[in-house]
Parts: C-alpha cells; structure tokens; sequence
C-alpha cells in the first residue's frame, strides 16, 4: 500500500496529489465535457470498500474505460464542483487499469450526492433515535407501562438510502452489491 494512498471516505476538499484503487461502477454523464481547448473530460461514478465518488478522468485515454474496471490512480486530486466533493485525474495523473470486478465496494455513501455537512449528520447517527417506551408521548397517555402494539417501529437496520438523481445511462445495481469474485462487505 503506497503511503498517500487514500480511501474515499477521507479524501477531502482540495486535496491534492493522492493515490486511490476503485472500481468503475457507471458513467455519471453519458457525454463527455470539452474544455475550451477541446480536451475532453470524462466522469464516471467509481467506489471503494467506503464508499462512491465521481471521478472527472482528463484526456482521451478515458474514452476505453466500462463498469467493472479496476483503477489504481497516482497523482489525483479533489475539488468542490457546484457545492459537491469530485475527484480529478488530470493531465499529469497517471491512470492504470489494473484488472476486473474482483473488488469489494459499496456504493453508499455517494461523496458526490451530498454535502459534508449531510453526510454528517446522515450517516454519523441514527436517523432517528428510538424512542423510550416509557416516554408518554410513544404511546399515549394512557398506557404509561405496557407497549403499544400498533406503533410501528422502523425495522433496525434501515440505513438512509440516498437516491441517484441524473445518471441516464445505465440503472444503479441496488444495495452495496459486489461483481465478481468480489464478496459483499457488511
């Protein structure tokens, strides 16, 4: 593992000259950017075993690049676009496809999807506490001891599941999901 190598889950704004390995999940737009020097600019939605980012890949050398791909990244860089956390692999950035599928990932939290400030609090706590059976407002005021049987309580394990908005092309796969000989991590 390479000293500067980073987890999506820790790359923050403006950070500059990292190392990361991610899968290739989706395209984010189905066409690429030009710059006014008519470079294109390709992006792609892409995830680690923390998370989901969107990853801008520079040059044309992105134009080859499907779902399921394997990147090893040296010298990428992050910037806030439109209020949102992306990843850059720029000119200088040094992009290596180094296999296929055989990765685990999950692909919540998207990085790209939300601000630093909801991640916090979406992911940090629970969503929403439980409330104490004893507390009088749970379940009226005139059962103070025994439990309610038609208050319906979340199930526990319901994460906050954040909605793809735009990605026209392709659907997302639902849940954390795994390709290949990849196993799912909980």
């Amino acid at each position: 593992m390479a000293t500067n190598e980073v987890l999506l889950k820790d790359v923050k704004p403006l950070l500059r000259g990292f190392e990361c390995q991610v899968i290739v999940l989706q395209r984010a737009e189905a066409d690429p950017h030009f710059t006014r020097h008519g470079e294109a600019i390709y992006k792609y939605i892409v995830a680690d075993k923390t998370g989901s980012i969107v990853l801008s890949i520079w040059g044309d050398r992105a134009k080859c690049i499907k779902s399921g791909d394997i990147l090893r990244i040296t010298g990428a860089e992050a910037k806030i676009r439109y209020g949102l956390l992306e990843m850059e692999a720029l000119r200088a950035s040094k992009v290596r496809r180094i296999g296929q599928d055989a990765m685990c990932f999950v692909e919540q939290p998207n990085y790209s999807e939300v601000t630093p400030q909801q991640l916090q609090e979406q992911y940090q706590q629970p969503l929403q506490p439980p409330r104490d059976p004893r507390d009088p407002a749970f379940s009226g005021h005139h059962h103070h001891h025994h439990h309610h049987p038609s208050i319906s309580q979340q199930p526990p394990n319901s994460a906050p599941r954040l909605k793809y908005s735009n990605y026209p092309n392709d659907r997302p796969r639902r849940g954390g999901g795994f390709r290949g000989k990849a196993r799912r991590i909980r």
